[in-house]
């Protein structure tokens, strides 16, 4: 998913992060995996741009204000996964 990394917060960032990422001024558009959905924690994600490797919870309201910015054209790719991830790399070992 194309979202605008401005306005993605995830759950546990510090307010000088956020404050940092709002700096950057204009548009900063990022490609971020989405893993899951929990009602009461929103999306769970992965940044494959960043250091920090751990998935991350957002709220969906957060989400949706980050991938509706200016600039995403609101793009997402969905890919069907019909076996998890742990099941597929136990086939490769």
């Amino acid at each position: 998913m194309l979202v605008d990394l401005r306005f993605l917060v995830f759950e546990g960032e510090s307010m000088l992060e956020i404050t940092k990422k709002r700096l950057i001024g204009s548009y900063a558009g990022h490609y971020i995996l989405l893993l899951r959905f929990d009602n009461e924690k929103g999306f769970e994600y992965i940044d494959p741009a960043s250091c920090d490797t751990r998935p991350k919870w957002t709220e969906a309201s957060t989400l949706d204000k980050a991938r509706k910015a200016e600039g995403t054209d609101e793009d997402v790719i969905v890919v069907q996964n019909a076996t998890s991830f742990s099941e597929q790399y136990d086939r490769m070992i």
